[in-house]
């Protein structure tokens, strides 16, 4: 492996490449830097910089070992400080550092337990047919983060489908929002219903709409986390291949590749499903009129979560409240998986006791 100097690290700066140092080592982090999940201002705030102690746990802004792998990718050599005469710093003779213990030729360092991982799987091949056998590896792997592209089908029509831009969320799902409100509000006008059913209930008008609307927004709140706890993160029994392909598919594609922007939103095929599930849910016991009103909140609380979510992972946050809830996110996905459900709020992480510390 090859071994720079000062002068060569600081080359590499000026050619315009993001070149940071750790634990002795070089990395060019150039075609990382967008994806950086605490943001491209961190790495292109200390460009040529020495980060070990930044990446070390002792930092405020903590790296796990998820990210020491994720960062190893990008080495491009060994590192030696080196003080030549008047303390003036000097390219080392021929790429080796002088009377040093590092060499061009020295081998690498031993395959970790982090590497070892990522051996049960072939990146090249799609993944869905292969989670299945992980067995009881498959929980531990799958939240060990990788910056890669994950392929999931075979087919190229269905790996199409599986992935989704962020921007077709509002294209998909304002129209129905529209759709919902206008439905309610003419069935309200044609046949006010009375709710609850009975003596003591309230004649629904269209004045009661907006209330009913910001009801189902914030229920979407509680649906968010009660998915994203009880179902995406549900633990599958390691035997069935089934529920394990199913878990990857919903949720453990993402937290395995979170830095892979086509697959950070809900694609609508299996939204529309999700979307179908909850309406009948109210269906089943509340007047059809309430229910479009209810609906529309829901998809507008839906779009709001989708879109800050992409924007958490891909977002530059300048808002305080935004600032705390990308901070807050980032560490849901590489310190603490099983805390910190809330997404677009951590309102119901509170109640149920799922709050990260420190955040």
């Amino acid at each position: 492996m090859r071994c720079f100097s000062d002068l060569e690290v600081k080359e590499l700066v000026k050619q315009g490449q993001v070149v940071v140092i750790s634990d002795a080592k070089v990395y060019d982090v150039s075609d990382f830097v967008e994806r950086h999940p605490g943001g491209k201002h961190y790495l292109l705030d200390h460009v040529g910089e020495d980060v070990t102690n930044l990446m070390s746990g002792e930092s405020p802004h903590q790296h796990t070992s998820a990210a020491t792998a994720i960062l190893k990718k990008y080495c491009i050599g060994h590192y030696k400080h080196h003080q030549g005469k008047n303390g003036l710093r000097h390219r080392e003779i021929n790429g080796n550092v002088k009377n040093g213990n590092l060499k061009n030729d020295e081998p690498e360092i031993p395959m970790d337990h982090y590497t070892d991982l990522e051996k049960l799987v072939d990146w090249d091949k799609p993944m869905l047919g292969q989670v299945g056998d992980l067995g009881d590896r498959y929980f531990e792997w799958v939240h060990y983060p990788e910056d890669k592209h994950i392929r999931l089908f075979h087919s190229d029509f269905c790996e199409y489908f599986s992935q989704c831009p962020w921007y077709v969320v509002p294209i998909y799902w304002v129209p129905w929002l529209f759709i919902f409100l206008y439905k309610s509000y003419s069935f309200m006008v044609e046949s006010p219903c009375i709710f609850p059913d009975s003596q003591y209930g309230i004649e629904i008008t269209p004045k009661y709409m907006p209330l009913i609307f910001l009801i189902g927004l914030i229920s979407w709140t509680l649906d968010e986390y009660v998915i994203h706890r009880w179902m995406f993160h549900l633990r599958p029994p390691s035997n069935s291949r089934v529920l394990v392909t199913l878990h990857f598919l919903l949720h453990g594609q993402h937290h395995k590749t979170p830095l892979d922007k086509k697959r950070l939103v809900f694609p609508p095929v299996p939204a529309t499903i999700l979307g179908i599930t909850l309406y009948t849910i109210y269906a089943t016991v509340i007047p059809h009129a309430i229910t479009l009103s209810l609906a529309a909140g829901t998809v507008t609380g839906y779009i709001i979560y989708d879109l800050t979510h992409y924007f958490l992972h891909h977002g530059r946050p300048t808002l305080p409240y935004f600032k705390s809830l990308k901070k807050y996110h980032v560490k849901h996905h590489f310190e603490n998986q099983q805390l910190g459900f809330g997404i677009s709020s951590k309102l119901w992480d509170y109640p149920f006791g799922t709050l990260i510390p420190d955040c």
